[in-house]
C-alpha cells in the first residue's frame, strides 16, 4: 500500500478469493439440490463408498440412488442424513410393506413429528419403477424394526 490506498491488484484478489469461495459454496448446495429433486446419485451413502452393510443388495442400491442417505440415517444403507427422520427409530414394528411404500410415494400423508412437509420429493411413485419400489420398500422393511 501507498499513501494508505490498496492498489488495484490487492481489492481485485480479494473479490476474485470472495467469488471463488461463494462459488464453492453454490456448487455444493446445487449438487446436493440436483441429486435430491431429480434422482441423481452423488456422495450419499458411506456404504456405496466404503461397501459397508446392504451396499450390494438392490434394495440398498436403490436407496442410494436417489440420494435417500441425504437425509436419511439407516444403518443397513451406512447413510447418516439427518434432515429427514432416522428410519433405523421411525420405522415402527407395526409397520408392513404397505405402510411404508406409502410413505415413499405419498410423504405428506404422514409427517413425522418434528419435520415438515413439502421437503421429501413426491415424485418416487412415477420416478421408481414397480420393481425398484417393491426392492426399496423390502429393503426397508427387512432392515428396520418393520421386520
Amino acid at each position: 500500500m501507498k499513501d494508505g490506498k490498496r492498489s488495484s491488484t490487492s481489492i481485485w484478489m480479494t473479490i476474485a478469493l470472495v467469488g471463488i469461495v461463494v462459488s464453492v459454496i453454490l456448487a455444493a448446495g446445487a449438487g446436493f439440490l440436483l441429486g435430491h429433486f431429480t434422482g441423481g446419485g452423488g456422495s450419499s451413502s458411506a456404504a456405496e463408498e466404503t461397501g459397508g452393510p446392504g451396499s450390494t443388495e438392490p434394495g440398498a442400491q436403490v436407496f442410494i440412488a436417489p440420494g435417500c442417505g441425504n437425509c436419511h440415517t439407516f444403518a443397513a444403507a451406512g447413510t447418516t442424513g439427518t434432515i429427514g427422520p432416522n428410519l433405523n427409530e421411525y420405522l415402527a414394528p407395526d409397520d408392513n410393506a404397505e405402510a411404508i411404500e406409502e410413505m415413499i410415494v405419498n410423504p405428506e400423508a404422514e409427517i413425522a413429528e418434528g419435520y415438515s412437509g413439502g421437503i421429501m420429493p413426491t415424485t418416487y411413485g412415477q420416478t421408481l419403477s414397480e420393481e425398484e419400489l417393491e426392492q426399496l420398500t423390502q429393503f426397508l422393511v427387512a432392515n428396520s424394526p418393520a421386520r
